[in-house]
C-alpha cells in the first residue's frame, strides 16, 4: 500500500510549509531519522532501523506485534543496548502512527527490557580508567578532575566544595580535608600523579579559592562536572557519571587487598557494611591505582 504522507512545520512567518513528502518505507525511515538534531543519534537510528528490517523482512506497514516480539526476542545485546534498540524501533513507529503511515501502532505493546544496574555494574576497568584520564588530557581542569575523583573515591559534591586551604601537601602527594555529608570531615590521600595535575590548576589562588572553577571563574557545580562526563562516556564506551569513579576506586582497592575499614574511611561511608558490597571479582593491572 502506497500511502502519501506530508509532514508540515510552522515557518517564519506563521504558516505551515510542507517539509517532507514520502510514498514509500524508505522515505518514511528517512523522515523519521531527520527528526533528530543530533547526528550520532540520526546514525544510530539508521543503523538500528537498517537491522530490524533486516530481521523481520516485512514492509512497515504488514509489521504486526508478534514480529516486533519475535525481533525483541532475538536482541543478544547487554540489556543497556537492547533497550536502545527497542525504543528506537517504538520511536519509530510512533513516528508513523502519528503521521497516519499506519492506522494502529503495534509497538505500544513493546517493552523495553529494564536493565538492572548495581555497583558491580557501575564499575570501571583500570583500562577504561585510563582511557578517561587519556581523553581528558586536551583539558587540564578535566584532567585534573579525572585523576582527582578516581584517586580519592570523593563525591561530586565534595569536589566541587574543595578548597586550597583543604588540600595538605605531604611530600609529592597530597592529603584531601573532604567536608562530607552532615558536616562530616574525613581525610583522603591522592597520588602523585592527581596532586601534580590539581597543583597545575593554582595559579597563585588563596587557600580560600576553590580549586575547581567553571570556565568563568566560579565555583564549579555538579551540572558542569556531569556534562563533562556525558563527552567522555564516548571514550568509556557506556554511558557512566562522575560517581563510576568513586564506585571504581573503592572496587579496585579491595581487589588488591586493601583493608576495607581503611576503605571505608575514605569513601566516608556510614559502615563497613556499604563498603563490602563493592567485593567482587575482576582482574586489574598492577599500578593503575596511581592515577
Amino acid at each position: 500500500m502506497n500511502t502519501e504522507i506530508t509532514v508540515y512545520e510552522p515557518t517564519n512567518s506563521g504558516n505551515y510549509g510542507i517539509v517532507a513528502r514520502s510514498t514509500n518505507d524508505a522515505g518514511i525511515l528517512a523522515m523519521w531519522i531527520a527528526q533528530s538534531n543530533s547526528e550520532n543519534t540520526r546514525q544510530q537510528y539508521a543503523r538500528v532501523a537498517a537491522a530490524f528490517l533486516s530481521y523481520v523482512g516485512k514492509p512497515l506497514q504488514a509489521i504486526a506485534l508478534g514480529d516486533l516480539q519475535s525481533w525483541q526476542a532475538s536482541l543478544t545485546g547487554k540489556p543497556n543496548t537492547n533497550k536502545l534498540h527497542v525504543n528506537a524501533v517504538k520511536s519509530l513507529f510512533s513516528f508513523m502512527h502519528k503521521v497516519g503511515y499506519i492506522g494502529l501502532n503495534p509497538a505500544i505493546m513493546l517493552k523495553a527490557e529494564k536493565s538492572v544496574e548495581t555497583k558491580h555494574t557501575k564499575t570501571l576497568s583500570e583500562e577504561q580508567v585510563i582511557r578517561l584520564v587519556t581523553s581528558a588530557r586536551l583539558n587540564t581542569r578535566d584532567e585534573a578532575i579525572v585523576r582527582v575523583l578516581y584517586s580519592s573515591a570523593m563525591r561530586v559534591s565534595e569536589l566541587c566544595g574543595l578548597q586550597w586551604k583543604d588540600v595538605v601537601e605531604a611530600g609529592n602527594r597530597a592529603i584531601l580535608v573532604i567536608r562530607g555529608k552532615g558536616g562530616k570531615t574525613r581525610e583522603s590521600g591522592i597520588s602523585a600523579s592527581a596532586y601534580a595535575a590539581m597543583k597545575a590548576l593554582r595559579n597563585g589562588a588563596s587557600d580560600e579559592s576553590f580549586v575547581f572553577l567553571s570556565n568563568r571563574n566560579q565555583q564549579m557545580d555538579r551540572t558542569t562536572v556531569n556534562h563533562l562526563f556525558v563527552k567522555l562516556s564516548a571514550i568509556a564506551g557506556k554511558d557512566i557519571s562522575p560517581h563510576w569513579l568513586r564506585h571504581s576506586h573503592i572496587t579496585h582497592s579491595l581487589q588488591r587487598g586493601a583493608n576495607p575499614t581503611d576503605v571505608m574511611n575514605q569513601a566516608g561511608h556510614s559502615s563497613l557494611a556499604v563498603t563490602t558490597t563493592y567485593a567482587h571479582s575482576s582482574k586489574f593491572s598492577s599500578d593503575v591505582l596511581a592515577l
